[in-house]
């Protein structure tokens, strides 16, 4: 069903840093699991769309108030829950939490 060996997806929103993203996956990458960063900065509902088809599990949101404020949106892609303004610089154990309740 997944085609996809990375279970996270780092969205990639028009006005966001790409130093930002690639820092982000790096934390996610630490933590064990493997992340893509969406190529393009397309429509979010794109983007998300297309990480569900993928077999992504989560979604890292990372849009220009969120990268301002230091915090990052994340959402499950099989639900759609999304929670909120997470402090980046707990990334990593936020997001392998989230996906090890996943499991």
């Amino acid at each position: 069903d997944s085609s996809t060996t990375a279970p996270i997806l780092i969205v990639n929103f028009p006005g966001v840093a790409a130093k930002v993203l690639v820092e982000a996956a790096a934390k996610v990458r630490s933590g064990g699991l493997g992340v893509e960063i969406y190529p393009d900065q397309s429509r979010l509902g794109d983007q998300l769309g297309y990480g569900s088809t993928r077999g992504h599990r989560l979604a890292v949101i990372i849009g220009p108030d969120e990268e301002k404020n230091g915090v990052f949106n994340l959402r499950d892609l099989a639900t759609r829950k999304e929670t909120k303004g997470h402090k980046i610089a707990d990334l990593e154990s936020i997001v392998k939490n989230a996906y090890e309740q996943l499991a």
